[in-house]
């Protein structure tokens, strides 16, 4: 995993939430919710693979650090 997809994580999380957002306005058309929704499982894939690292490092410390710097900013 390179650090660039590390870093991703923090915004990975963010985007999911916005586009959750825009999924809760009334005024949507069909097309547009599934694309959206699609959107939103390609993103949560990605924080998978991002989550799934950092939940496979051995050191505890290191992985707390990884953890709030990746996924929480």
């Amino acid at each position: 995993m390179t650090k660039e997809e590390l870093t991703q994580g923090y915004y990975l999380i963010r985007e999911i939430r916005e586009w959750q957002k825009k999924l809760m306005e009334c005024d949507l058309e069909p097309a547009s919710i599934e694309c959206i929704c699609a959107k939103v499982l390609e993103l949560k894939q990605k924080k998978e693979v991002v989550t799934n690292f950092i939940m496979g490092i051995e050191d505890s410390q290191t992985r707390l650090i990884f953890k709030l710097r990746c996924l929480d900013g």
